[in-house]
């Protein structure tokens, strides 16, 4: 491998073993070849290691990293400290790229001289997938981080970002945050950061859902992972004077109730006491529909009928 990869992908790993393989193959079978592969083993207690270092003795281009465990930010952080190319991107073991992704978001990002590059991505369920278009409405960086509250996701893994923004700015993850962490990091980049942002009418990244992922629905830690992000982020909104964002943090959080069985009512009930700002809201007819059921009626009706939505056809 180059000393000079021109880009690094940072894939933080815990206890990937049934999927981290086709994700490897994926990046390893890419079209451009000068890249570095910084695998974040993050304290599995599963073969994943082990498939890590078996990869790395393979591959000069892969850098295995073992660490205890410490959650997704963490081990994203630990991968940005190594990393050594020219332009970033992350991956989670889990999903699987197009084999032109980081050519094409490169040649981009050179071609516009751009600081970020977004891209749509696929959402892969088990039977079907479905695109998603990311284009931003602007292409200012401050009005980026308002559409990353309504309609672009807040990934890391559909941007391809100059390593030398997150250097030059001191741009870490948070600790102890391990929901969300990539949209705070995120904000930070695009309000501190990144200049110029281009973007990429094509879908590269095949996001694979998982119903038992570390944020999934059935997650029983939910909503202290929820807590923790919800307070800083309403922290870095008021630091950037984004306060109405700080409205809709609160209505995702009531959101995430309605999906998640394990909230209690009491919890619900809770949650409501911060008094959501409608007005600064964005959010559908159904869900606004299912947190006035809850509210006035029964927080399990409500969850019971969201998983009556989520079965129809969409």
């Amino acid at each position: 491998m180059s000393s000079h990869p021109l880009v690094s992908v940072i894939v933080p790993v815990f206890n990937a073993s049934g999927t981290i393989n086709k994700c490897l193959r994926s990046l390893l079978g890419q079209t451009m070849r000068n890249i570095e592969i910084i695998l974040v083993d993050d304290g599995s207690t599963d073969d994943s290691g082990s498939i890590c270092n078996r990869y790395a003795r393979s591959d000069s281009r892969i850098v295995c990293i073992h660490k205890p465990n410490g959650g997704t930010a963490s081990a994203r952080q630990a991968g940005i400290e190594k990393a050594s190319g020219v332009y970033m991107i992350h991956a989670d073991p889990d999903d699987w790229v197009e084999k032109s992704m980081l050519e094409e978001l490169y040649s981009k990002a050179v071609e516009e001289k751009a600081d970020m590059v977004i891209c749509d991505y696929f959402v892969n369920y088990s039977s079907k997938s479905r695109y998603i278009s990311q284009k931003p409405s602007s292409y200012r960086p401050e009005e980026i981080v308002d559409e990353l509250f309504h309609r672009l996701h807040g990934s890391l893994w559909n941007k391809m970002i100059k390593t030398s923004c997150y250097r030059n700015n001191s741009i870490t993850f948070q600790k102890g945050v391990n929901y969300c962490e990539d949209k705070l990091f995120n904000i930070k980049l695009l309000m501190d950061g990144v200049n110029k942002v281009s973007y990429i009418h094509r879908a590269y990244y095949h996001y694979v859902q998982n119903s038992g992922s570390y944020t999934g629905n059935e997650n029983p830690k939910w909503l202290s992972l929820f807590n923790a992000y919800q307070q800083e982020v309403t922290e870095l909104l008021r630091q950037y004077k984004k306060d109405y964002l700080v409205e809709q943090v609160k209505a995702d959080k009531l959101t995430g109730m309605i999906k998640h069985p394990a909230i209690s009512e009491e919890q619900f009930k809770e949650a409501l006491r911060e008094r959501v700002n409608w007005k600064n809201v964005t959010i559908s007819k159904p869900m606004r529909l299912l947190i006035k059921i809850a509210e006035i009626s029964s927080l399990k009706l409500a969850q019971k009928l969201y998983r009556i939505l989520e079965r129809l056809p969409h």
